[in-house]
């Protein structure tokens, strides 16, 4: 019995951890819209915290094979499956989402740089000049 608690154990940890990463996913699409990088880079190094006890789950449940034939656990394993392809999908989503939204911000860049240095290079400089000034003015 003590033998078929551990993996179960094991396996409900790495199900907790699954359903922490795809809070983390949903909530990295939130700050992709918003734009906010602070935010963005502080619910990545979460994630990277979650994905580091993930591995170490999955190293643990490797070691022993015996419990993927317990009947009792296959509910359990099922579920974990669900919330791997959920996972998965959630996040093809999100790196699909910050792709478009980086073009975009690319856009905007250009299309201002652009304005710039069309205000800068083709811009009237004497348009400027007032009426009745100096051009040589002194010192």
């Amino acid at each position: 019995m003590g033998q078929e608690e551990k993996p179960g154990d094991y396996l409900t940890e790495k199900l907790e951890i699954l359903e922490k990463l795809i809070a983390n996913t949903e909530t990295q699409s939130r700050f992709i819209h918003k734009r906010e990088m602070r935010g963005l880079r502080r619910i990545l190094r979460e994630r990277e915290a979650l994905l580091g006890k993930l591995l170490a789950v999955n190293n643990q449940l490797t070691m022993d094979q015996g419990w993927k034939n317990n009947k009792q656990l296959m509910s359990l394993q099922q579920a974990i499956a669900d919330r791997q392809a959920q996972l998965l999908k959630h996040s093809s989503q999100v790196i699909t989402q910050a792709a478009t939204e980086r073009t975009r911000i690319a856009a905007e860049l250009n299309s201002s740089r652009m304005a710039k240095n069309l205000q800068n290079r083709y811009a009237n400089p004497w348009a400027t000049v007032s009426q009745g000034s100096r051009l040589n003015a002194k010192g």
